[in-house]
């Protein structure tokens, strides 16, 4: 049995895996290859779960860097149009409230506190693929940095998981 904190992890639901270091707002990818997880159309729930292994993100207060890590739901594989259906917010940018990939209606963090550095953190968030009456049949994963891109990095893996 499984408790709260323990997930299965199957390559096949690995939505990023990229050792490389990520400088720029990007979709997860596999194998240096763009990843979308189709979930054959049906609604789907599960466990968003995030392995940061390196993020650094510092700055001065007036240009304040922030990442958000975000699993994506879209109607079609490209993400022309896409909702988020997850996420964590690494550091605070208070020009992230108005970030086009955080939807309407996002309350995010105060604007206080810049620096913040994480070695091995792991994330975990439910989710589903429903959203406003909506079925999301692909899901991918999405990273969104805000701020000074040059003073902020980070390296993650990703995965969706049954809970």
């Amino acid at each position: 049995m499984l408790d709260g904190r323990k997930v299965i992890l199957d390559d096949e639901c690995c939505l990023n895996n990229s050792a490389e270091i990520i400088e720029a707002s990007c979709a997860g990818s596999v194998d240096a290859t763009a990843k979308v997880f189709d979930t054959g159309g049906g609604y789907t729930k599960g466990m968003f779960v995030v392995d940061v292994s390196d993020y650094t993100g510092n700055s001065a207060a007036a240009s304040c860097a922030a990442v958000d890590i975000i699993l994506e739901g879209s109607a079609t594989s490209t993400f022309t149009a896409y909702v988020p259906l997850a996420k964590f917010r690494l550091g605070q940018n208070a020009a992230a409230f108005a970030h086009s990939r955080l939807g309407s209606g996002y309350i995010g963090d105060a604007s206080t506190g810049c620096s913040f550095t994480a070695t091995s953190v792991r994330l975990m968030k439910p989710f589903h693929n429903l959203f406003a009456g909506t079925v999301y049949r692909y899901l991918r994963a999405y990273v969104a940095v805000m701020g000074t891109v040059s003073n902020v990095h980070i390296a993650y893996n990703a995965w969706i998981s049954k809970y």
